[in-house]
């Protein structure tokens, strides 16, 4: 427990000593209060700006499961897949939700739909709480920024197309 000494309440309750902080020194307060507060924002924000573009292993299954984008963005990731509609090939956002933890080695979250998702931050690995035959996991690869994210989403789209096309022709109908 520390107590003031009476000196020291003296000081804080005399009315020159409290005009005496001016300019720098309150500035030096208020940049010490607001670094502090900034500290207990940087825990599920850290991984903010950053993306990744992940492929089913062990290999894509066009057009049913195959490319999986996430951006994190704030403390919340979102989502894309790539998915064909109707005759075409879109860039869908259906993956969105908190971030539950983010540790040394594995960043957990959560899919608003209630899937629990776990990516290994050192291989970028990344894994849903469920396991089937069809599909065990993701490998990623990490986007530099926003632009190269969407150029390499717009690539696997245009692929997938390319393959929805051919796939047509062989309809009858």
């Amino acid at each position: 427990m520390w107590f003031l000494s009476p000196k020291e309440a003296d000081f804080f309750l005399d009315e020159s000593a409290t005009t005496q902080i001016k300019g720098p020194e309150l500035k030096k307060i208020l940049a010490i209060i607001a670094l502090l507060g900034t500290q207990s924002s940087w825990g599920l924000d850290a991984l903010d700006g950053r993306q990744i573009v992940c492929k089913a292993l062990p290999s894509p299954t066009f057009p049913i499961i195959g490319i999986e984008g996430l951006r994190f963005v704030g403390r919340q990731v979102k989502g894309d897949v790539v998915l064909v509609d109707n005759d075409t090939v879109i860039i869908k956002n259906h993956k969105t939700g908190p971030i539950k933890r983010i540790g040394l080695r594995k960043v957990e979250f959560w899919e608003n739909n209630g899937t629990y998702w776990e990516l290994d931050r050192t291989s970028l690995v990344l894994r849903p709480d469920y396991v089937s035959d069809e599909l065990s996991s993701f490998q990623c690869n990490l986007a530099e920024n926003l632009k190269d994210y969407n150029a390499i989403m717009e690539e696997h789209r245009l692929k997938n197309l390319e393959v929805l096309q051919t796939e047509l022709k062989k309809n009858k109908i």
